[in-house]
């Protein structure tokens, strides 16, 4: 598949199975995703299947972050890391904010502590990996920002071409960030 282009949004759209009748996601290429109707593709949760017998032992003690459920994930290794860590972000107990709306037990992970200040890295670490794993040499992206920034910094990492579909009203801060990795705007 080397020189084809594929977005991570396609893995929500149906098509052809990625990787095998048994996989997770689905995805079309290009050339299918032009000749669609994108109003009319959508995300079929039926066809969201674990092979669950295949998942040994998850999550895999002495890794952290997101390498610790490899085993769920459609790729073998995460190859893209922008800080050392895939997701491995502290979490903080709220307790008195816990306390006053009634919960004995209340947590937030910090997700703005992830490279780009988003979760949305985590999707753009599987995201790229897939397409390194498949030869794929360039990757597009629908997002009003967060997930445009942060697909765009993986790709300009893996070196693979992106192009971002960002709306108008993205503000010049995202669109700047974007540019700065190295990722096309339309």
């Amino acid at each position: 598949m080397s020189g084809t282009a594929w977005s991570f949004k396609e893995t929500m759209y149906k098509g052809d199975h990625m990787n095998g009748p048994e996989s997770k996601y689905r995805v079309v290429g290009h050339s299918e995703l032009d000749q669609q109707d994108p109003v009319s593709l959508y995300y079929e949760y039926q066809d969201i299947a674990y092979p669950y017998e295949t998942i040994g032992e998850f999550q895999l003690f002495g890794k952290e972050g997101m390498e610790a459920f490899l085993p769920l994930l459609p790729v073998e290794q995460l190859p893209i890391c922008l800080n050392g860590k895939h997701g491995a972000t502290p979490v903080s107990q709220l307790i008195r904010f816990g306390q006053a709306i009634g919960l004995t037990s209340l947590w937030v992970k910090h997700e703005e502590l992830n490279p780009t200040g988003s979760f949305k890295d985590r999707e753009s670490a599987v995201v790229l990996a897939v397409a390194l794993e498949k030869g794929i040499d360039s990757v597009y992206v629908a997002s009003s920002g967060n997930a445009a920034v942060s697909t765009a910094a993986y790709a300009q990492k893996a070196r693979l071409a992106c192009v971002c579909y960002v709306p108008e009203k993205t503000s010049i801060e995202k669109k700047a960030l974007i540019t700065l990795y190295g990722a096309g705007i339309v």
